[in-house]
């Protein structure tokens, strides 16, 4: 799996992928506290809470799963987006190029 490592204007260096966060498939909202993502952070807390609840309440487990599923395809790719629009920069050519291809 290709990775993308990213620096911060402050030197402060993250490695991660831009398609799939595992991270957040296992743990939900608790990875983006660790980024200090707080606002990725809150939506995702309020979006695995209330579709989890509503999937609860209809007896459709499966539905948290999905948004879940959803949210781990989509968080990485969100954050890369916003911490470019940041000023974080790619380490290398290839994060660069990602960088460039997902602000377009």
């Amino acid at each position: 799996m290709d990775t993308v490592t990213v620096i911060s204007p402050n030197g402060e260096e993250k490695t991660l992928s831009p398609s799939f966060s595992f991270t957040v498939f296992f743990f939900g909202f608790i990875p983006a506290l660790f980024r200090r993502d707080w606002m990725g952070a809150l939506a995702l807390f309020v979006l695995l809470s209330v579709v989890g609840g509503i999937g609860q309440q209809l007896n459709l487990g499966i539905l948290g799963f999905l948004v879940n599923l959803a949210a781990s395809f989509y968080y990485n790719k969100n954050w890369l987006q916003r911490a470019s629009q940041a000023g974080w920069r790619g380490a290398n050519d290839y994060s660069q190029q990602v960088l460039d291809r997902l602000n377009r």
